[in-house]
């Protein structure tokens, strides 16, 4: 893949498509998880559907990095939304929380 990367002319790079696909290779192969999903959130054109291909393979490194990493409890949204869940999702699994956390205070 370095090598058909380095062959890319100068304008080919400068192309919007291709510098973004440049990106989100480099923030993948250092592991820089949040920069890669802020990339995949702000992906032009097409490229969202071809980064699903392996999305849920890199949400599930990074909430593996992520729990090696914080020794305390963190908070749901705040993973939900480092690993580019969709905010509904992490609205609804907020709500539930509460809930329940408001159960158990009862008991």
């Amino acid at each position: 893949m370095n090598i058909s990367l380095s062959t890319l002319s100068v304008e080919m790079q400068s192309h919007p498509v291709v510098k973004h696909a440049l990106r989100i290779r480099s923030s993948w192969a250092l592991c820089n998880y949040h920069r890669f999903f802020k990339l995949y959130l702000s992906a032009p054109v097409m490229c969202p559907y071809l980064i699903n291909l392996f999305i849920q393979r890199e949400r599930l490194q990074a909430l593996m990095a992520l729990t090696k990493s914080y020794v305390s409890c963190c908070c749901v949204c705040l993973v939900y939304c480092l690993i580019a869940v969709c905010v509904s999702v992490c609205l609804f699994i907020n709500n539930v929380y509460f809930k329940h956390t408001l159960l158990l205070q009862y008991y």
